[in-house]
């Protein structure tokens, strides 16, 4: 076997493994992207749940605002007319 031969062989072994590494980091660049894919859809899904919570809260101070305001009337006026002490 020649010299050149021997070169081109080897090249050619070469290139094979190449194109294998090449495959194999396409590969593994799909599952990255997909992971990344599924992180962003999760990290949505958990941004739309901390909205709904913040609003639940809003509400749940208003409501308790509210009540705070009616057991203060309640204090202030109706137990003093009504000698409820």
């Amino acid at each position: 076997m020649s010299v050149v031969q021997e070169k081109l062989d080897k090249m050619s072994s070469n290139e094979s493994k190449l194109a294998k590494d090449i495959r194999q980091l396409r590969q593994a660049l799909d599952e990255a992207e997909n992971q990344l894919t599924k992180a962003e859809l999760l990290r949505r899904a958990m941004d739309g749940d901390n909205e709904r919570l913040k609003m639940a809260l809003a509400d749940k101070d208003t409501e308790t605002q509210a009540c705070s305001t009616v057991l203060g009337y309640i204090v202030l006026f109706w137990i003093p007319k009504y000698n409820m002490v």
